[in-house]
């Protein structure tokens, strides 16, 4: 290239660097639940540096974010214009629709300091010029004079590269929430209505609770004599997947249960001598939760089966009648609500 046609390209660099900065436009679209659109933008900036965004004109504009609900929690799509005019995109999956927002902030600003570094390297490129060619010797050589872009245009560079590298910390992690609940149970003991304490940690696509469960029932056993059933039991369930419909989260659950179950007898005219009986209650099974909540709360309906792993028989003697037997298999079901207080 002639220092003439150097000097021409490099007029013409600094007139459209001079006339055009980059304006971003962000078309964002998600489910009520999830972080406005002002959240993802502010998620960008606090990634990049706006100031080098201004002064560089780089061919990417417009990102086009769609986040929706998906089976395992939220996917978002990210669209854009490459550097090379074509058509690309991004796609970010999460169980928690801030953690595809995050995710999504985060691979806009990389695209974004990508742009500027390489429009920099090329404002660099431009800037350097070609070695003078050499004069006749008879020529008198004239003094020459730079253009005064010239001069700015390394600086601008130079400063364009001190651009913040993304880093380990810059990274969305997995959301970890601890909440305390409370809830109605019904079915581990016939006809008995319970209540149950527990608290509950959510990490990224896992689910672990800890619940404690009391249910109480009395039963008729004959004409005259009574008897009072009680169990208490301490509850451990987890869950590893979802299928999210609209605003509604199902979750499939495998629980174990490891208490006590005592049986008395009530004193009466025909029950002249009451006793009592505990036995270890133990049980496993399979349950279903239906999820409804925001970034604090939540309310769930639950049902499942249990299988007692301990079977035993309650009965009243003089004369014999059964009082309760623990059955092979039961069913259950639970409605609870709690707050996220982490």
């Amino acid at each position: 290239m002639s220092f003439l046609g150097w000097a021409a390209l490099q007029l013409a660099a600094s007139r459209l660097g001079a006339s055009e900065s980059l304006e971003l436009s962000f078309e964002y679209a998600a489910p009520s639940e999830c972080p406005q659109r002002s959240a993802f933008e502010a998620g960008v900036q606090a990634r990049t540096e706006q100031a080098e965004l201004a002064s560089i004109a780089a061919p990417l504009r417009t990102f086009t974010v769609t986040i929706a609900a998906s089976r395992r929690g939220y996917t978002g799509t990210l669209e854009f214009v490459d550097e090379h005019g074509a058509p690309a995109s991004r796609r970010v999956e999460a169980a928690q629709c801030s953690e595809v927002v995050s995710g999504m902030a985060l691979i806009a600003a990389l695209i974004l300091d990508s742009n500027v570094r390489r429009a920099s390297a090329q404002a660099a490129a431009v800037a350097e010029p070609p070695p003078l060619p050499a004069l006749p010797p008879t020529a008198r050589e004239e003094p020459v004079t730079l253009p005064a872009t010239t001069r700015a245009a390394p600086a601008r560079a130079q400063h364009a590269d001190r651009g913040r590298a993304p880093t380990r910390a810059s990274l969305p992690r997995p959301a970890l929430r601890v909440g305390l609940g409370a809830g109605a149970t019904l079915g581990h003991l016939p006809s008995a209505a319970g209540a149950a304490l527990f608290i509950d940690l959510q990490h990224s696509k896992l689910n672990l609770r800890l619940a404690g469960n009391f249910s109480p029932s009395t039963r008729d056993v004959d004409p005259g004599r009574r008897a009072r059933l009680e169990l208490l039991a301490v509850e451990a369930s987890g869950c590893v997947a979802s299928y999210v419909r609209g605003v509604v989260r199902i979750t499939p659950c495998l629980f174990v249960e490891l208490g006590s179950l005592q049986a008395e007898g009530l004193a009466s005219e025909q029950l002249v001598r009451a006793s009592s009986k505990t036995i270890l209650w133990a049980a496993t099974g399979p349950q279903a939760r239906a999820h409804l909540g925001g970034s604090a709360w939540w309310v769930e309906l639950g049902a499942g089966l249990s299988l007692p792993l301990v079977r035993h028989e309650f009965i009243f003697d003089t004369p014999d009648a059964r009082v309760f037997e623990v059955p092979a298999l039961t069913g259950r079901a639970a409605l609870g609500a709690g707050l996220y207080f982490l």
